[in-house]
């Protein structure tokens, strides 16, 4: 299948992100070079994950797989937290307010004489540790996340692979194709709040998509389905009950990779620790400037402004990875993880079809 663009640009105005090449000959079709980083960083899609922006630049880029090169660091845009917004024009405003409160001794109080160094560290100190804690959290929780869609990935090749091998009826065996690469499509669109699945029409078909459509659970319609496929062969005798129960326990890991996602999904950081932390960060941006207006004067405005942007980046981005299934580009590429799993099935059917065929 060669490489295509899936629009000049979608409903929001984003540009065009190239769809991941399934040979090397579609590669030549993605961005390459200067036009291709420079592409990933300032233009992308920004609902879409960073590893799912292909381009040609190196055998990783061509898979969806950036490392952060030193020019990301001066020029990248699409990857930092947002600069220009609401958020920095209030910590820009009160920077200013403190700034112009020491300087000019408007509230005849402590503050105006400013804070010490000893008070400022201990509370970097607490921040320092809440900062740390948060980044932590949501890491570990998009790793976890990343580990249970990798196992996602692994069952379904197995399952495909194990009903063309030991089932001798090529119409059950496309049924248990069809439902497994079904099964992910619900996954990723259940775990997005989404009730609709349409984006299996061509697999499906209009009246299959309608009934996954009205069940409460698609994941579990899904499975459902799968589980018919291993009753039917086995009522038929093409399988065996071990068999059949080597192969069931692919769904029921199904339900556990699923079931693990949810709970992500539906238990975020604790509510408390992250309000807290936010009032730290902004206790934090009152203080700083009333200790650094004795040496930068007016330059602590600037200073306290950029030194916000670093706390405020790193919670912002803690945030974004807390819910790893989102759209957004920081987030899991599970669009194109359901993509490969589609890929890799109907590679494994279209290979079985044709070793039949000569049989």
């Amino acid at each position: 299948m060669a490489a295509s663009y899936e629009a000049d640009s979608d409903e929001e105005g984003h540009a065009a992100t190239p769809t991941q090449p399934t040979n090397g000959g579609a590669a030549s079709k993605l961005p390459s070079g200067w036009h291709g980083r420079l592409w990933f960083m300032w233009v992308g899609k920004t609902k879409t994950s960073y590893l799912e922006h292909y381009t040609n630049h190196n055998a990783f880029t061509r898979n969806g797989v950036h490392y952060v090169q030193w020019l990301d660091v001066f020029i990248n845009v699409q990857g930092r937290p947002v600069i220009f917004g609401w958020k920095m024009l209030a910590i820009l405003i009160l920077a200013s307010v403190m700034t112009w409160i020491a300087m000019d001794d408007i509230t005849n109080t402590v503050l105006d004489d400013g804070i010490n160094k000893d008070t400022l560290a201990f509370l970097t100190f607490g921040l320092s540790l809440l900062l740390v804690f948060r980044v932590g959290q949501s890491y570990n929780r998009y790793n976890e996340a990343r580990v249970h869609w990798g196992m996602m990935v692994n069952r379904t090749r197995d399952i495909c692979r194990q009903f063309w091998t030991y089932c001798d009826d090529a119409a059950i065996n496309k049924r248990a194709t069809k439902w497994t690469i079904a099964f992910v499509y619900a996954c990723k669109q259940s775990l997005r709040w989404k009730t609709e699945c349409n984006e299996l029409l061509p697999i499906l078909g209009a009246n299959d998509v309608h009934r996954l459509n009205s069940a409460d659970h698609m994941p579990v319609y899904c499975m459902e389905q799968i589980s018919a496929c291993i009753s039917d062969a086995l009522k038929k005798r093409l399988i065996d009950t071990q068999t059949a129960y080597m192969i069931d326990r692919n769904i029921t890991s199904f339900e556990d990779q699923i079931g693990a996602s949810e709970r992500i999904l539906k238990t975020p950081v604790p509510y408390g620790l992250v309000l807290h932390l936010r009032f730290l960060i902004v206790l934090y941006v009152i203080c700083l400037p009333l200790f650094l207006v004795t040496a930068l004067h007016w330059g602590t405005i600037p200073v306290t402004v950029i030194f916000a942007y670093t706390l405020t980046g790193l919670e912002d981005i803690s945030q974004e990875i807390e819910n790893p299934f989102r759209e957004a580009w920081h987030a899991l590429p599970i669009g194109g993880i359901c993509q490969a799993i589609e890929n890799n099935l109907l590679e494994i059917e279209a290979r079985q079809l044709q070793n039949q065929s000569k049989a």
